[in-house]
């Protein structure tokens, strides 16, 4: 008998033909499902980690920069516990009982968290270029406004993409092989939602060169040799965070495409190569998240000698 026809979009039928072996087939979806089980773990437990410190230290460190790290940190909390979630009702379920549009409700809260990350990603590069391109004003501005109006964007552009989502459903709505949020990622959608990120990472990318330049330069500034030392570490943060967001971005929209190509059906093959590469891609995210971390405590000791310098 031949197997039943594949819906490209992961939906129909569990039983893929672009499977060689269908009686590994449930292997492959327990190594799916663990996959995602570790991703969801791991980014739950360093994020968390993040917003604990943030929430610990709220008034120790009175810092935009920090408050955004944590807000940040907490998106990608809601993502990943969401994701643990949807890997242990699908170990103990089987298949999702859920259409395409269930599956979206049942992941609009994570998946409105997701495009704001995408934003506050941009936002911290943002303020760490206003840091150091302005520090004096940067110390002295109004911390609740100024945060305020960064969530308030972000918030709107998440609900915004989110929205797109909805109102561009795919053409059919059937059962969803599993009900994960990279699950959502087709259709138009997918086509709106691919260009803000780049052209956000891309922001974010810019930012970081320019306060790699500005900082470069101010090197020859009259300095001590301590500060000349910890100058050149946050040159090489900046620079750690500049390689993490751009190897980010290219094995996300590489492995992406090539496994749409190369696999035909997302699952379960594509979904692994896939998967896997999600997992590079949430130990670069947490990394960066840790990097930015430390910049922050380099700019409390040399926050004076940064208006300093700007004046010489």
């Amino acid at each position: 008998m031949s197997s039943p026809a594949w819906n490209p979009n992961g939906t129909e039928h569990p039983i893929s033909p672009y499977f060689k072996y269908p009686k590994y087939q449930d292997t492959f979806a327990l190594i799916d499902i663990c996959l995602l089980l570790f991703l969801g773990i791991f980014s739950v437990l360093s994020n968390g980690f993040l917003v604990l410190i943030t929430v610990k230290f709220k008034k120790a460190l009175n810092s935009s920069c920090f408050y955004l790290l944590g807000v940040n940190a907490f998106c990608d909390l809601i993502v990943a516990s969401t994701g643990i979630i949807a890997s242990i009702l699908y170990a103990i379920y089987g298949k999702f009982k859920l259409t395409r549009n269930g599956c979206l409700w049942f992941n609009i809260a994570p998946l409105t968290a997701f495009h704001m990350s995408f934003v506050f990603v941009f936002f911290i590069g943002f303020d760490r270029l206003l840091a150091v391109f302005f520090p004096i004003w940067h110390l002295i501005l109004a911390i609740k406004s100024y945060l305020s109006l960064f969530c308030t964007i972000a918030l709107a552009i998440g609900i915004l993409l989110s929205y797109f989502a909805v109102i561009f459903p795919l053409n059919s709505d059937q059962t969803m092989i599993r009900c994960y949020i990279g699950d959502l990622w087709n259709g138009r959608y997918v086509n709106i939602l691919l260009p803000v990120c780049l052209t956000l990472t891309v922001a974010a990318v810019f930012c970081y060169i320019l306060i790699f330049i500005r900082l470069y330069f101010r090197k020859k500034a009259p300095t001590t040799q301590n500060n000349v030392k910890k100058l050149e570490g946050v040159n090489k943060s900046i620079m750690i965070i500049l390689l993490m967001i751009i190897f980010g971005w290219i094995c996300t929209s590489i492995s992406r495409q090539l496994t749409q190509v190369i696999f035909p059906s997302p699952y379960p093959a594509g979904s692994i190569i896939v998967n896997c590469f999600d997992l590079v891609l949430t130990f670069v995210g947490c990394a960066n998240t840790f990097v930015l971390y430390n910049c922050r405590f380099e700019k409390i000791k040399f926050g004076i000698f940064l208006v300093y310098i700007h004046q010489v």
